[in-house]
């Protein structure tokens, strides 16, 4: 018996390497001659690089001294594939779990480092970039990036201005540095929300970065003058991601397309070519419910599946009895190490290792009592 396992992480208590680990040796506990194939995999947010390097075992990590969301010196790496393309992800420079609760401040927070950490890449000859932009501290527009890269901003006075979100409003002109048209950018994400309006960066993502309603209107003024200074209404789909990062990236880099993380991921791990002869494959991320089918990793691994014929599980660290309606078209077998919203102190490591090897080794004897 062949079994494929293909996770996101645990986003904040495993991640997908240690989750393909535990269900690998729950499985062969009760199946010590199956054989395990491990391909742990990210949707383009925290976790790409990971899971890439396990896929591509000639990838090189390149580390760099860079910026935070803080504007605080730390180290983080971008990956630089055979073929010389660097794979930058946005959450080791500018993501979320850089930053401590009270720390999160969506107008001061920016994504320098992400600029920092391209602009590394380029100076290292790197002509081909996939900028993953998932689990993003900011909402920025990508005025922090830009600046890393040499934009320089102006007020109505012609004074220069900084990196922070607070500035987006006072923006009048701006001038470009040469060079990045040349240069071909990938953005790998599955987010679909605009720039602006009730579904666009600041709306959604500002209060999940902190954002109070007072930020959330602030930033949502700065964000449309963002998008004037650029010529844009800032309507389309996907500019909103990593709080406005995908807009920039697409106005700053003429050669821009944009593909689905969890299926880039899919692609660099060969998921198509193992499934060719497996007999199931699970999946899973910390938290499914209805909208993990709206392109979630899990949902994109099950349509792989689907078409392979192979069988598909979820198992998810949380899986709400409500979302089983929802998910079970999509998935043979629905399993979750938790069925009701967990308190913070059963989080911990020790508790998520322990109840994912329970679980597989539920969903193993569930299988084996079908078969």
């Amino acid at each position: 018996m062949k079994i494929v396992l293909a996770p996101d992480s645990f986003k904040g208590t495993l991640s997908a390497s240690e989750i393909c680990a535990i269900e690998a040796a729950a499985i062969r506990e009760q199946l010590p001659e199956a054989q395990v194939v491990q391909l742990p995999l990210a949707d383009g947010g925290e976790g790409t690089l990971e899971a890439i390097r396990h896929a591509k075992l000639d990838a090189r990590s390149v580390e760099c001294r860079i910026h935070d969301p803080l504007m605080r010196e730390i180290t983080a790496e971008f990956l630089r594939l055979p073929d010389g393309t660097a794979v930058i992800e946005l959450a080791l420079a500018s993501g979320l779990n850089l930053l401590r609760s009270q720390e999160r401040n969506p107008m001061v927070a920016n994504t320098f480092g992400t600029g920092e950490l391209i602009s590394h890449a380029l100076k290292c000859g790197c002509q081909k970039l996939i900028a993953a932009l998932g689990g993003s501290a900011t909402v920025d527009g990508g005025i922090g990036l830009a600046v890393a890269l040499g934009v320089k901003f102006f007020d109505q006075f012609g004074t220069p201005l900084p990196q922070f979100p607070e500035n987006l409003a006072q923006v009048r002109t701006l001038e470009q540095p040469a060079g990045l048209e040349e240069i071909s950018l990938t953005i790998a994400c599955d987010v679909t929300n605009p720039l602006l309006g009730p579904n666009g960066a600041a709306s959604v993502f500002g209060p999940q970065k902190g954002a109070t309603p007072e930020m959330v209107t602030d930033l949502e003024a700065g964000l449309a003058n963002w998008a004037h200074l650029w010529n844009d209404d800032g309507t389309q789909p996907g500019d909103g991601a990593a709080g406005g990062v995908g807009f920039l990236l697409r106005k700053l880099f003429p050669h821009c397309q944009t593909i689905s993380g969890g299926e880039l991921l899919c692609e660099l791990a060969g998921l198509d070519n193992q499934l060719a002869d497996a007999d199931l494959v699970i999946t899973g991320e910390g938290a499914s419910d209805a909208q993990t089918c709206n392109g979630k990793l899990p949902f994109i691994v099950s349509q792989h599946a689907r078409n392979a014929n192979v069988p598909s599980a979820l198992l998810s660290g949380f899986l709400p009895p409500e979302a089983e309606s929802i998910l079970r078209p999509h998935f043979q077998y629905l399993f979750g190490t938790l069925t009701e919203t967990p308190e913070p102190q059963e989080l911990t490591h020790d508790n998520c290792e322990r109840r994912l090897s329970q679980a597989t080794r539920q969903l193993i004897q569930t299988i084996l009592d079908n078969s």
